[in-house]
């Protein structure tokens, strides 16, 4: 018989709440602690679950690495066609990155004309820069490709092998289209760039080129002083 004192409501209610409370401290027995089921834990296996960025590493490591390759065959490529050990050429490509200070993969007139004044000490005539990107922009589009910097990186590089025609457009270069050297500049070539020379071997060098001791250096005599440089 029931009891008629008996609240049937409340009994019901408290199991209500026991169950649901025994569940959720199962869940939290079978969980990671917080509510979370570890599936991998219960299944014996471990899943990986790489993240976004680890993803992301991976994608950039391996476009890095194919980037790489591609240089060292342009490189290689360049040194063959130029005649060139590749170290040098690999020089050159680090000075190619540093002036193309916008990052777009060509040297502009305006990045150009920074080298110059890095390397010939002074910043060549306008007309000048325009006739030596004329010479060496082989896709005529107004800018230099890595291919065609290490052209004109060859011609201001006094301590390179040139044949005639490169000479005489590494002549031109040095003078800004002039018909004369001057020592002061030739100085400052033999002592900045590739195999440094002393002073005292700059001053030997000055004596023997200087034919006609007139204190500049003629297309013949620079001819000549390049020539005796590669004995």
């Amino acid at each position: 018989m029931s009891n008629p004192d008996f609240d049937y409501v409340t009994w019901y209610a408290g199991c209500y709440i026991v169950m649901i409370l025994f569940i959720f401290v199962v869940l939290m027995q079978v969980g990671d602690g917080h509510g979370k089921v570890d599936l991998d834990r219960h299944v014996g296996v471990r899943v990986p679950r790489p993240s976004h960025d680890a993803k992301e590493a991976a994608v950039e490591a391996e476009q890095q690495s194919t980037n790489q390759a591609e240089i060292l065959q342009l490189e290689e490529d360049i040194a063959a066609h130029l005649k060139m050990p590749l170290k040098t050429i690999k020089l050159y490509w680090d000075s190619f990155k540093r002036y193309d200070a916008d990052g777009s993969g060509s040297v502009s007139h305006e990045e150009l004309k920074s080298m110059l004044i890095e390397v010939i000490g002074t910043a060549p005539a306008e007309d000048e820069i325009q006739r030596i990107i004329r010479d060496v922009d082989t896709d005529a589009n107004g800018t230099l490709d890595f291919a065609e910097f290490c052209t004109v990186c060859k011609l201001t590089d006094i301590h390179g092998d040139m044949n005639n025609d490169e000479l005489h457009e590494s002549f031109m270069i040095w003078t800004e289209g002039a018909p004369k050297l001057s020592f002061d500049r030739m100085r400052l070539a033999l002592t900045t760039m590739g195999d440094k020379l002393t002073e005292e071997e700059v001053e030997e060098f000055i004596a023997d080129a200087d034919v006609d001791k007139n204190g500049t250096m003629e297309f013949d005599e620079y001819v000549r002083a390049m020539t005796w440089a590669k004995e």
